[in-house]
């Protein structure tokens, strides 16, 4: 049992320390092996914490979920909806993170997008405006 920190004055007790423990010891069973349609394949990576895709998909997850939890009635309901179907459909799909991972064969190591050399011309396009009272350093 973790705890978390809220705008309120007492923190909030999390289910969950982490996101690995809540990977490990709830998102997978969940999801387990009866994930998709028939004949459907799905996409796993044992070392899913090696897809930073996935790691963001996975904590927003585990963030609403355990505020969800925490709503209660229809909390987890509406977790799963709104939040669980959409991004398992992603993680899992043949074209999401997990694309050339198996769980049978495991990680599979991916490369950045590249990135062309920005035109020194456009550079400034990039930046942040500048704030009435925005000191300069």
């Amino acid at each position: 049992m973790g705890s978390g920190e809220d705008s309120g004055d007492e923190p909030v007790r999390t289910a969950y320390d982490d996101l690995m423990e809540w990977v490990t010891g709830y998102f997978v069973i969940l999801v387990g092996d009866d994930v998709g349609y028939r004949g459907e394949q799905i996409h796993w990576c044992p070392q899913w914490w090696r897809h930073p895709g996935a790691v963001v998909r996975l904590h927003a997850l585990w963030q609403s979920w355990e505020y969800c939890r925490r709503v209660g009635a229809c909390g987890i309901s509406q977790w799963l909806l709104d939040h669980a179907d959409p991004h398992v459909r992603v993680l899992l799909s043949s074209s999401g993170p997990f694309q050339h991972c198996s769980g049978e064969h495991g990680h599979r190591d991916t490369e950045p997008l590249p990135v062309a050399e920005l035109p020194t011309d456009v550079r400034g396009v990039f930046s942040s405006p500048k704030l009435p009272g925005d000191s300069v350093v």
